[in-house]
């Protein structure tokens, strides 16, 4: 039997592996009690105002994985359809699941996504109302629009969806195979990691005047660190979660577990 190498990877480490994402969280909370952190007063309200913050946004990236198996079985009626069919690779992976990936690569991606979304929700905005967004444009703590929270977990509910199959497809090997030509696609990284990033950052600076262009900066730098610690968590709920379901996702995907020996050099073309 051929081992996973990235799932066996996976299924090995600990909650201990964490530890990047609670230092973030903890220098968080300091920053917040301190007064560092502009979204919020000082003292020791803001450190639940943070928990809080922190528990929302980690149920939002998160709770989607309960309907991974129905959205992979969505995708694998829509891209099994003749002569195309899903394959699953039973050879070791090309690229170890590494605590880089873990730890940066991934959670990049998210963060890149994630802000990508966010830009054109703005961007629509922008539209509407005709002219660029300023610092006023800001709430203050505690007056935010509930709708405004609400659509924030829209888009990372949505980030974490796409991120998920993503991540599933490639950690698992399928593949889509042209039974007819005998052409293999790879599937799962056509997420790059700095295009959704780059753009992401790109539309919020298009999106505020030239005077907020250093608030826009700041937007970005606290974005991404209050991000980093729930979608590093959704990166190891993941992994352990395709550990002990692979067999059902890969049954759900309606991908066939075979052998098939694919040309390097058109799989890096690929």
């Amino acid at each position: 039997m051929i081992r996973h190498p990235r799932l066996h990877h996976f299924m090995a480490q600990s909650p201990l592996a964490l530890w990047p994402a609670a230092l973030v969280l903890a220098g968080t909370l300091l920053a917040a009690y301190l007064g560092w952190e502009f979204s919020h007063d000082p003292g020791p309200v803001a450190l639940g105002q943070v928990l809080f913050r922190s528990l929302r946004l980690g149920a939002a990236l998160t709770l989607p994985l309960l309907i991974l198996a129905w959205l992979c079985a969505l995708a694998g009626k829509a891209l099994n359809r003749p002569p195309r069919r899903l394959i699953r690779m039973q050879e070791p992976h090309a690229l170890a699941h590494t605590r880089l990936q873990t730890w940066f690569l991934r959670p990049l991606q998210g963060i890149g996504l994630a802000m990508l979304l966010l830009s054109r929700v703005l961007a629509a905005v922008r539209i509407y109302r005709g002219d660029l967004l300023h610092a006023t444009d800001i709430p203050p703590p505690g007056q935010a629009d509930p709708w405004l929270h609400l659509s924030g977990v829209a888009i990372l509910a949505c980030s974490s969806l796409v991120l998920c199959l993503l991540w599933t497809l490639d950690d698992l090997g399928i593949r889509l195979h042209n039974q007819k030509t005998g052409e293999v696609r790879l599937l799962g990284r056509y997420l790059g990691l700095l295009l959704p990033l780059c753009v992401g950052m790109y539309g919020f600076f298009s999106i505020f005047d030239e005077h907020s262009h250093v608030l826009a900066l700041d937007l970005i730098g606290l974005f991404a660190v209050v991000l980093y610690p729930p979608l590093v968590l959704l990166v190891w709920l993941h992994g352990r979660y395709l550990a002990r379901r692979q067999a059902e996702l890969t049954r759900r995907l309606g991908a066939k577990v075979r052998l098939l020996e694919v040309d390097q050099e058109e799989e890096a073309a690929a």
